[in-house]
């Protein structure tokens, strides 16, 4: 463990249980934050509806499933 990492709990270890918790859940939502990428940029998702091949695919898959929507089910369930 380096020298800072040492402070550092030293310093965790001065606060109450409450604010350590508090702490915690702010490094784990600031970590969780910088590891999450987007799957696909705006950009990425604007050429993919303007892609011939992915607007067919597209018509394709919505005809697969077309006959699933007379299935009786609610909408808005």
């Amino acid at each position: 463990m380096t020298q800072t990492l040492a402070q550092i709990e030293s310093a965790i270890e001065q606060l109450s249980l409450s604010d350590q918790i508090d702490l915690m859940e702010r490094l784990i939502r600031l970590v969780r934050q910088r590891a999450v990428q987007p799957l696909a940029s705006d950009e990425d998702l604007d050429l993919m509806a303007h892609d011939p091949d992915v607007r067919r695919e597209i018509v394709a898959i919505d005809a697969e499933f077309a006959p699933t929507e007379l299935d009786g089910l609610d909408s808005a369930l």
